[in-house]
């Protein structure tokens, strides 16, 4: 098997008793993910979930044939200018539990029915 680069994309090459098989195996320069992790908070009902991700800039090495991480690539990722070719993107959602929210709204209403319905018999029978 045989790799090519042209126009910006990487190629392999096999030589079949049916003929020649050549496939695009990605962009001559690319990003991957190199790593992510994920946090989760929650509070007053609302969960808060930040997501951090790094993204690795690599290259296709000719003289290996495989990709190699391109520390000297600075092209933005996502809009984030890497260092070291490398650029952390972090990311967060928020959720709401209405439902959770309104039935503990409830029970506090219910409450304070019950203690003003008790103050009121008590006032009612001095």
């Amino acid at each position: 098997m045989t790799y090519t680069v042209e126009d910006g994309n990487v190629y392999s090459t096999e030589i079949t008793t049916n003929g020649t098989i050549e496939i695009r195996i990605g962009g001559e320069t690319q990003y991957y993910v190199k790593s992510q992790s994920s946090s989760t908070t929650t509070a007053d009902y609302v969960t808060t979930t930040t997501t951090t991700t790094v993204y690795q800039w690599q290259k296709w090495d000719t003289t290996s044939n495989a990709y190699a991480d391109d520390t000297t690539n600075t092209g933005t990722i996502l809009g984030v200018t890497p260092t070291s070719g490398a650029a952390t993107v972090i990311t967060t959602s928020t959720s709401t539990d209405t439902m959770g929210k309104l039935q503990s709204d409830l029970l506090t209403l219910q409450t304070v029915v019950s203690l003003m319905d008790a103050a009121m018999d008590a006032e009612e029978e001095s």
